[in-house]
């Protein structure tokens, strides 16, 4: 019995033994000569062929001199003003800022119960400035949630208007008017003690309370005569820290980027071209002139009569010059093919099992981190479209064929 159980004890063991080496031998072959492939899925890849610029913002700008003192803005930055307008107004003292705004909130006041009294009686339905007060409400509320923060003061100064015109709606005009009487009479004793200078612009343009003293350096007319030299040498100047008692005035629509390229890149510019800034401000410029060549290198100008408000504050401006934007379809190194025959190019996809050849153009030869790039047929029957899964490993390929699952 012993015996026995000894024999069948060494049967089970050969048995396993066998079917050990059996199924290592059917994966090892499956692996050197069955129709196993690895496939990745083609995607559709933006691409831009740019080259990378740093140049100068020049303006027709001219520099304001604030009076000396405490100076308040009256205009926003970037804002449009006419010939005439007020842009600032200088204190010259602190009290004197503090009765000046105390004057402007008495003055409103009481031309809104002017306002009120004049319309001869008391008010019994005011649904109407009801349905205004939410409506501002509510577009104040929208702007701060999505971070819209320029108009807010004078959102909240109209939302108080409202509020003060609200709650004096049903006073008649014989409590209104010893309460405007009273304005009057605060206002008056106020008028006296505002000591303040108004400055107001010589002529239209673009307001800023921002200089960096080189208003006077870069100019449109030195622009006519730029050269490769002459813009490094004024390139080299820096800028200065800001004036409190200095603004600028910028006239007219248009500003310019100044900037140097090489010469190969400058002799390609077209009459646009597309600048991509590093804050995300892209623009497309009118191509205005191209210095002469100085040791392989231009100056080129690129103008615009749009957005000078995105630019009023800065001088010097870094981004890309985007030669060519375009879409491709991505093939990793190891699924292209080249056809020896036709010099073409070709890619296998698997589909439903089969392998199926489908030719591709590629936007250039050159290699970009271990793939290439085709042109994209969108419509285009038997082209490589994103999605497909391109073969990037197999044995013995060709159109047509079936794998074995």
């Amino acid at each position: 019995m012993k015996n026995h159980w000894l024999w069948m004890t060494r049967i089970t063991l050969f048995t396993l033994c066998l079917f050990v080496v059996v199924f290592m031998g059917y994966h090892a072959f499956s692996s050197f000569f069955g129709d196993s492939v690895r496939t990745v899925t083609a995607v559709l890849m933006p691409t831009v062929e740019s080259l990378p610029v740093s140049g100068v913002v020049v303006r027709d700008e001219t520099i304001i001199q604030f009076p000396p003192g405490l100076i308040e803005f009256t205009v926003e930055e970037a804002e449009r003003v006419s010939a005439g307008q007020t842009v600032a107004v200088t204190f010259h003292s602190e009290e004197a800022r503090q009765n000046n705004n105390d004057l402007v909130d008495l003055t409103a006041r009481r031309d809104l119960l002017s306002a009120i009294a004049n319309r001869g009686g008391i008010v019994m339905d005011t649904s109407a400035l009801d349905a205004e007060l939410r409506l501002r409400a509510a577009s104040l509320l929208s702007d701060v949630s999505s971070g819209r923060l320029a108009a807010m003061p004078q959102q909240s100064a109209d939302i108080k208007a409202l509020l003060f015109h609200q709650t004096h709606s049903f006073d008649g005009t014989a409590v209104l008017l010893p309460r405007i009487e009273r304005l009057d009479e605060e206002i008056a004793a106020l008028s006296g003690s505002v000591s303040s200078t108004a400055l107001r612009a010589d002529a239209p343009g673009l307001f800023s309370s921002l200089t960096d003293g080189l208003e006077t350096v870069w100019t449109p007319d030195l622009l006519k005569t730029i050269t490769v030299p002459g813009f490094q040498e004024k390139n080299a100047l820096r800028s200065l820290p800001p004036d409190e008692g200095k603004g600028r005035l910028v006239r007219g629509w248009t500003w310019r980027f100044v900037c140097v390229l090489p010469t190969y890149q400058a002799k390609t510019l077209g009459k646009t071209a597309v600048i991509r800034f590093t804050d995300g401000f892209t623009h497309t410029f009118a191509v205005e002139s191209v210095s002469a060549e100085e040791d392989g290198e231009c100056a080129a100008i690129f103008s615009s009569d749009r957005h000078i408000d995105r630019v009023i504050a800065e001088r010097r401006l870094h981004g890309e010059l985007i030669y060519e934007e375009y879409e491709g379809v991505r093939i990793p190194r190891e699924g292209l093919w080249l056809d020896e025959e036709t010099g073409g190019y070709f890619v296998y996809c698997l589909l439903l099992g089969r392998v199926i050849r489908k030719d591709v153009t590629l936007h250039d030869e050159l290699e970009r981190d271990n793939y290439y790039l085709a042109e994209y047929y969108p419509g285009v029957a038997g082209a490589l479209f994103p999605g497909d899964e391109i073969i990037v490993a197999g044995k013995d390929l060709y159109d047509g064929k079936i794998l074995r699952q």
